[in-house]
């Protein structure tokens, strides 16, 4: 089970603006079926539960609370799990989801193929800005700091 106290010093670190108890409450609710999607990657679970998190905020984004899209994915109803199409406040087509294995599961069928087996959390977030998921810039419309955030999270487990 992931540590209350290493969760905190990531929830005051990260940069997100969430609380330590929203990102421990977050872990501890969606730690079994991170882990289903995990396995199925062969990735550790941290790997995507860092990733889940700091998409949709530990859970608080418009995005997580309103779609169950817990990791950002685009394509609206189209999106491979998804039940349906949610629109940011901006309109953009976010795909929306009936739980959060589902929206994990739409991500591993869309950049499974990516991950699949890489365990360093450095180099998983890596491949995903290699695979499009992030383009890795402002300029490009993803963030800048998406390999340092995503790939140093699961460290503070050890």
């Amino acid at each position: 089970m992931v540590g209350k106290t290493k969760a905190v010093i990531l929830a005051a670190n990260n940069g997100t603006g969430c609380g330590a108890k929203q990102a421990v409450s977050f872990i501890h609710t969606n730690q079994a079926a991170a882990a289903t999607i995990a396995q199925q990657l062969g990735v550790p679970t941290q790997n995507v539960l860092g990733l889940s998190g700091i998409e949709s905020n530990w859970g608080q984004s418009n995005a997580a609370l309103q779609a169950n899209n817990f990791f950002g994915l685009h394509g609206g109803a189209n999106a491979p799990f998804a039940t349906g199409v949610w629109y940011t406040s901006g309109g953009v087509a976010m795909s929306s989801f009936p739980s959060y294995l589902a929206s994990g599961q739409s991500f591993a069928a869309q950049f499974g193929s990516f991950v699949n087996g890489v365990s360093n959390p450095t180099a998983f977030a890596q491949a995903l800005v290699k695979a499009g998921f992030n383009p890795g810039t402002a300029a490009g419309g993803g963030n800048p700091n998406f390999v340092t955030s995503t790939g140093g999270w699961p460290n503070l487990f050890h």
